[in-house]
């Protein structure tokens, strides 16, 4: 099975990307930095991924292509009061995007 992530760079992410391939799974991920997912899984463990955010409608189905399902892990965290906007509007609107690509 071919299984999306997002957030696979974060701590619960990357666990999870890690127990799929342990188990035989195939990952598509979707990251906003291929350095930092690279350092975490090594130049050959990832086969399929595209450097974009969750809000980005087109990056979220190209990394969502040939995928059998989707685990969202991704979020933007702030305590700034300053960032509650961006903040609500990354994480509702990452979120309807996410899904919206999962149902089509």
């Amino acid at each position: 099975m071919r299984v999306m992530i997002t957030g696979a760079t974060g701590f619960v992410g990357f666990h999870t990307a890690k127990a799929l391939i342990d188990a035989g799974h195939e990952v598509s991920l979707l990251v906003r930095s291929v350095d930092k997912m690279l350092k975490l899984f090594g130049d050959d463990t990832i086969k399929h991924y595209v450097r974009g955010d969750i809000t980005e409608v087109d990056k979220v189905a190209a990394a969502m292509e040939g995928c059998d399902a989707v685990i969202h892990a991704a979020a933007m965290v702030s305590t700034e009061a300053a960032d509650a906007e961006k903040v609500y509007n990354t994480n509702v609107n990452g979120a309807k995007t996410v899904i919206h690509a999962a149902l089509e």
